[in-house]
């Protein structure tokens, strides 16, 4: 995170020599960007107590969800792909500011402006982080 995504994405392609690599993964911009940035700001804006009942209606729709599964719902709290549990990635997003998100075209066209060639882009929907290799003359 740098409160500065464009400053940064833009260092980060000078740094690139002839022959070299840029990868970078972004958050990948949508439609709920400015909802879901108002949510991370509240949570940050909250004291301890508002902080946690912000968590709460998220906690109950992950026990919800899995009894209508027909699963435990007091075991919601799993293991998750990104190597932390449920809570934690749910603390993690809440408060993952600064939050700056950008569209694959506008990131692509920003590197080749620079130099850079797109090799190899892997996008993924909104709030999730697209990845991103870029080339300087390969």
């Amino acid at each position: 995170m740098t409160r500065a995504l464009w400053k940064a994405l833009d260092q980060a392609c000078a740094a690139v020599s002839d022959g070299g690599l840029l990868w970078v993964s972004l958050y990948t911009k949508g439609p709920n960007y400015r909802r879901d940035l108002a949510l991370k700001q509240k949570y940050a804006g909250s004291g301890w107590w508002g902080r946690k009942c912000m968590k709460l209606p998220w906690i109950w729709g992950f026990m919800w969800r899995r009894l209508k599964l027909g699963q435990n719902p007091f075991l919601w709290n799993q293991p998750g792909g990104r190597g932390m549990n449920t809570y934690h990635d749910l603390v993690d997003w809440l408060g993952g500011l600064p939050y700056e998100v950008a569209s694959p075209s506008e990131v692509q066209e920003f590197c080749e402006i620079r130099g850079l060639r797109l090799e190899r882009l892997e996008p993924a929907a909104e709030g999730g982080c697209s990845v991103y290799l870029f080339s300087r003359g390969l």
